[in-house]
């Protein structure tokens, strides 16, 4: 190393040969629950060894999954807003509510798409709210933006990626090194998308300083640009799409470890980590600080040294799963499913937060239950974590702002260039939250290289830091808390010309009266049964933080001297999400295959945080009328594999067999025929929108 109500969740015990029922109590509001199983039955004590399929299911209790920083493998209304704005090194972008882009800071290489090399927002150039909105193409709006050092990226509505900036070493995917926006005729449809290969989508964006990643919707992951350290994972330092022929098919998926897929990914300034189906993580690229988290500081993908199928994924600690992942230019941080966070890698001026300077991941020893999650304070969890050139912001599950590290322009908000959690006594309840104004809480945050930005729950977004060259949009190039006065109601919002995307459709009307309106819209898919005979497992139960509400109310009137502006918010009306059914699985196998993903897959872009659905397992029924644990077990592994790609999602495994029919024979008695015989082996999913 270098220097509480208890819920109680009923399960039906019938399959295990006896009608006593099991409670499960729980404690609302802690993060990961403890499980205590009340036993009414004899039978049930002498047979002990049954209760391990039912435990296995209650164990899901403590597993959720989330993509924060990230943006994440779903499309909850939490990573949407994380997707509507990204902090780069000079420059900084975001999504407003029409879901067009704006990006604003240093143009040099194209990087804004507004096809000149000119700044906006240094009070010199174009301002941010006189700026036109990036041409993405007829018809095209962005569903996420990502900031490198001099490019950017966007996923677009019909799931295709745009790249545009720096061209030289293939981070744009163009196979040229040719920039690409910072002239004419460069934006609009003359940007082709990315070819990601045959029949392939994206479902998310990562992007590095120089290079870019894809996760698929086929759940592989694909990478292009420099890989000087490894970090595009095609075990050598060839660098990828700037030149023909290297995109598209030709480019690989990432291999990682066998039967494994990824659900989410982060890339820092030289390495990218992805989080896994099994809800733990892999990390690659340089490992100079540890920062790939495998107690050394060998780079892992390069040709080198280790590849990433033979990695192992990083040891967060026992029983600990991961939320959420972000990368920085040295260090990488988790969010786990206990709402703790955990950083390694280079901890010069406390970006790890753990009240030093030593540099974690690097040495045997030092990852697992060895690393400390960070001291947010007494009480308080994290739903979100950012990381960003030399400094770590968290937000936390009661919506404020907590950052440290580096402090030099302002960069954590508390208007000093103090470094934060590089000493003791400097975090937990010592740590005080970022101040953003009067009544003000935050939907989401970005670090960038020397600056930050919130998304705040009145649709604005407020930026300090390092100003330069209009990378806060304030029509200034100062820095910003620095010095007392400067932050909260100080602070003043992002003027953009219109509201940012937060994951609700805003509408502006221009009257002589003002109006406010709240709206509420619930939508409910009735779930269908086609079978009397059920066999329902404890409910698999995440309770989100309260981040997200489907009751928003409009943020307050503005008035000019002639007009009265008035906004109101409504929640997006979700369209009926018809049931699933799942391909059948291989005889004797719970084990999902990339198909029976890939379904699951797009039918977790259509989920919400809140939602619910119910993962019914078939098979053919027996003269004793129990449910094999294979059934069991296959229920299981599909409301695991959503879990694990929807944050929020509440689950329900549960069997049943098939219906029948009664028919009589002239010699016998009436004979039950199988009516279903083609759900054998088959899961049905009915989602429920959450209200």
């Amino acid at each position: 190393m270098r220097s509480c109500a208890a819920l109680p969740v009923h399960v039906s015990a019938e399959m295990f040969g006896t009608t006593q029922n099991i409670y499960v109590p729980f404690v609302r509001n802690t993060p990961c629950v403890l499980l205590h199983f009340v036993v009414y039955s004899q039978h049930m004590r002498r047979h002990i060894q049954k209760l391990t399929t039912i435990a296995s299911v209650l164990m899901l209790l403590c597993v959720s999954i989330v993509h924060a920083d990230v943006g994440g493998g779903s499309t909850s209304i939490s990573r949407e807003r994380i997707g509507y704005l990204s902090a780069g090194d000079t420059h900084t972008c975001v999504v407003l509510v029409d879901n067009s882009v704006k990006c604003f800071g240093l143009g040099s290489e194209g990087q804004l798409g507004n096809e000149s090399t000119s700044k906006i927002g240094d009070g010199i150039g174009a301002s941010v709210a006189s700026s036109s909105a990036i041409s993405l193409g007829l018809g095209r709006s962005a569903r996420a933006i990502a900031t490198g050092t001099s490019h950017t990226c966007a996923l677009l509505d019909n799931m295709t990626v745009k790249c545009w900036g720096y061209g030289a070493v293939g981070a744009i995917g163009s196979e040229s090194t040719a920039s690409r926006g910072d002239n004419s005729d460069e934006m609009d449809d003359e940007l082709p998308a990315i070819d990601l290969g045959s029949e392939r989508t994206a479902t998310m964006i990562a992007v590095g300083s120089n290079h870019s990643c894809a996760l698929l919707d086929d759940a592989t992951v694909k990478c292009w640009g420099r890989s000087n350290s490894g970090q595009l994972g095609y075990n050598d330092t060839a660098t990828r799409g700037d030149g023909p022929g290297e995109m598209g098919d030709a480019l690989p998926a990432i291999s990682f470890a066998a039967g494994r897929t990824a659900t989410a990914i982060a890339a820092g300034a030289n390495h990218t980590c992805a989080v896994l189906d099994n809800a733990q993580m892999v990390c690659w690229g340089d490992n100079e600080y540890g920062q790939l988290g495998q107690g050394n500081m060998i780079n892992i993908g390069d040709a080198l040294n280790a590849t990433i199928v033979a990695t192992p994924t990083i040891n967060m600690g026992t029983g600990r799963s991961v939320v959420a992942i972000s990368a920085g230019n040295l260090h990488t941080c988790a969010l786990l499913d206990n709402a703790t966070v955990k950083c390694w890698g280079m901890s010069s001026n406390g970006r790890l937060g753990t009240g030093n300077t030593n540099d974690l991941g690097d040495d045997p020893g030092e990852m697992g239950d060895a690393l400390a999650p960070i001291d947010l304070g007494n009480g308080l969890g994290a739903a979100a974590v950012t990381t960003g050139g030399e400094h770590t912001c968290v937000l936390l599950t009661n919506t404020y702002l907590k950052c440290f590290g580096n402090g030099m322009d302002g960069r954590l908000g508390y208007e000093n260039q103090n470094s934060i959690g590089d000493g003791p006594g400097e975090m937990g309840d010592a740590l005080a939250t970022v101040s953003l104004g009067t009544g003000r809480t935050v939907l989401a945050v970005s670090a960038g290289l020397a600056h930050t930005c919130a998304m705040l729950d009145n649709a604005s977004v407020k930026c300090w830091g390092n100003g330069g060259s209009g990378r806060r949009g304030s029509g200034n190039t100062s820095k910003v808390g620095t010095s007392a006065g400067q932050m909260g109601d100080n602070l003043a919002a992002l003027s953009a010309g219109a509201l940012i995307n937060t994951g609700t459709t805003t509408t502006t009307t221009t009257t002589t009266t003002t109006t406010t309106t709240t709206t509420t819209t619930t939508t409910t898919v009735a779930p269908t049964t086609t079978s009397t005979s059920t066999t329902t497992l404890a409910p698999i139960v995440y309770i989100a933080p309260p981040l997200i509400t489907t009751t928003t109310t409009a943020p307050p009137p503005t008035t000019t001297t002639s007009t009265t502006a008035t906004s109101t918010t409504t929640t997006l009306p979700r369209a009926v999400i018809p049931s699933l059914t799942i391909n059948a699985f291989d005889n004797s196998t719970h084990v999902l295959s990339r198909a029976q993903k890939l379904q699951l897959n797009k039918l977790g872009m259509q989920l919400r945080a809140g939602d619910s659905v119910s993962c019914v397992a078939y098979q053919q029924s027996n003269a004793l009328n129990l449910v094999s644990r294979l059934t069991v077990k296959r229920s299981q592994s599909v409301c695991t594999y959503l879990l694990a790609r929807v944050r929020g999602l509440v689950a329900t495994p549960s069997t049943q067999f098939f219906p029948s029919s009664l028919v009589q024979s002239t010699i016998a008695k009436p004979i039950p025929i199988r009516a279903s015989a083609s759900l054998a082996r088959k899961v049905v999913v009915t989602t429920k929108p959450g209200s």
